[in-house]
């Protein structure tokens, strides 16, 4: 049956679903209404100013304001190399946190600068945030392709300090890329340091393996250990760290030797003077050994050789 006006109002059914439907539409009328009236307040709050936000106030008051001013407030607007200063500015003023946030700030506007990751990471390390420092340094690696090998050490490096976060495997892999894209001194004591880690906690061929690496990697080391006496404190550090891994090396040798039944009246122990030869260079006091060490040492099994060798070069000094 077709439906037209009058059967409608003939049929009872059809009534009550008149009804029904009238009640639906004048509900859906008044809810319309609300959201109306609901919208037209809202847009009035809307219209309210809101504070602008300044988004370098971070890098404000530390020393560099001479720089954010000579360019600007307009981030966008800035240069490469505009942001590689700043960071060399908070750098030159020992402002770690600063320059990491410089550097953050730069990469949002240059992700694929090899520079910024670089010196994000470095000053990431100075803080001893080493799990974040590996987080970031492990992106910085799918974003660009290093032309140095910087950034691969760094990340070995702060992968000692966060073991939990990083295997030595994954480690040794970073430090000898890095070494393929030219040896620099740093690369090579981070190498010197990983293959220590491998040794210490292994035995047989792959505790063999890992302390005939070292003393390759050492003895390319070598010329780098008359940097000390330029009186830098990070180098002394370093330099001081060779002379802390030649002791413990040479009593792992020894272990190895023994095992192959090796040791004779001709094996003379190696003895290493890099330890006094670098406190001038650190220039440290007795009460601060602990944290010197803990800047020299980032394996902890090394920690309490460390502190022995300190403290004797101390007191004979």
């Amino acid at each position: 049956m077709t439906v037209t006006p009058r059967s409608i109002l003939r049929s009872p059914t059809l009534i009550v679903a008149l009804m029904i439907s009238a009640g639906i539409a004048i509900l859906g009328l008044a809810l319309f209404a609300s959201a109306f009236w609901t919208s037209q307040s809202t847009g009035c709050r809307s219209t309210q100013s809101t504070p602008r936000v300044d988004p370098i106030s971070p890098l404000r008051g530390g020393g560099c304001d001479h720089v954010l001013r000579e360019h600007g407030s307009s981030l966008a607007s800035w240069q490469h190399d505009d942001w590689v200063n700043l960071t060399a500015c908070f750098e030159r003023q020992d402002d770690h946190r600063r320059a990491v946030t410089a550097a953050s700030h730069g990469l949002s506007y240059y992700p694929q600068s090899e520079t910024l990751h670089n010196t994000r990471g470095y000053h990431l390390i100075v803080l001893e945030e080493y799990d974040q420092a590996v987080i970031d340094l492990r992106v910085a690696l799918q974003a660009v392709t290093p032309t140095d090998g910087v950034m691969e050490n760094n990340l070995a490096w702060a992968g000692l300090f966060a073991s939990d976060r990083m295997t030595l495997s994954e480690a040794r892999r970073h430090i000898y890329s890095s070494l393929n894209r030219g040896g620099s001194c740093e690369a090579y004591h981070t190498a010197m340091w990983v293959e220590y880690a491998i040794a210490s906690r292994s035995s047989g061929t792959t505790r063999d393996n890992a302390i005939a690496a070292y003393n390759d990697v050492r003895a390319k080391y070598e010329p780098c250990t008359s940097r000390v006496d330029r009186g830098n404190r990070i180098i002394g550090f370093e330099v001081a760290g060779a002379g802390i891994l030649d002791g413990e090396m040479h009593k792992l040798t020894m272990v190895q030797m023994f095992e192959r039944n090796q040791i004779d009246e001709g094996f003379a122990p190696h003895r290493s003077d890099l330890v006094a030869r670098s406190l001038g260079a650190m220039n440290i006091a007795r009460t601060e050994v602990d944290l010197a060490c803990a800047d020299i040492a980032p394996v902890t099994a090394a920690l309490p050789a460390c502190r022995k060798a300190l403290r004797a070069a101390l007191c004979g000094r």
